[in-house]
């Protein structure tokens, strides 16, 4: 296996990106999640985030195969909340690697590059949402220094 390439995603990755969401939300369906992909709008939605200012999609690829990504959003926290130096804080939207690729490590270096941007913007913390259920993913975040923060809360209303 060579090395992993983990590059900015551009508009050249649309259609790659578009299948590996597409896969995400399918796995996510396993655990908690409420929501599915509008995979009508999708397409146009990640050719607006690969232009976005304050998103950056991370592809990765091995043999020049798209792998997977990471995407992180970037904040300033509500001017009534403090966390010096900046108040700048970084969001993990998504981490999704292909099932065959999985447990070889690889999150580790997505993780890392987006890290890496963070800290160049100056951001002061990063965090992530993970769904009841999502053992592995819980254990990974915990093992790189991620703590329980807070309980995100769900209900469906109709009339």
């Amino acid at each position: 296996m060579n090395d992993l390439v983990l590059r900015e995603a551009t508009a050249e990755d649309i259609s790659a990106l578009k299948k590996l969401y597409i896969d995400m939300y399918s796995f996510l369906g396993e655990f908690s999640m409420p929501y599915s992909m509008d995979e009508d709008s999708l397409e146009d939605i990640l050719k607006i985030l690969v232009k976005a200012k304050t998103t950056s999609i991370i592809i990765g690829e091995l043999d020049g195969e798209v792998i997977g990504f990471i995407t992180v959003e970037i904040a300033k926290l509500d001017r009534k909340l403090k966390l010096e130096p900046t108040n700048i804080i970084g969001f993990i939207k998504d981490l999704y690697i292909i099932p065959d690729k999985r447990k070889l490590g690889l999150a580790n270096n997505f993780l890392q590059k987006a890290e890496d941007l963070l800290l160049e913007i100056g951001a002061t913390a990063i965090e992530c949402n993970v769904l009841v259920g999502n053992d592995n993913a819980m254990n990974f975040w915990e093992s790189k220094g991620f703590q329980k923060m807070a309980h995100v809360m769900y209900k469906r209303i109709q009339n």
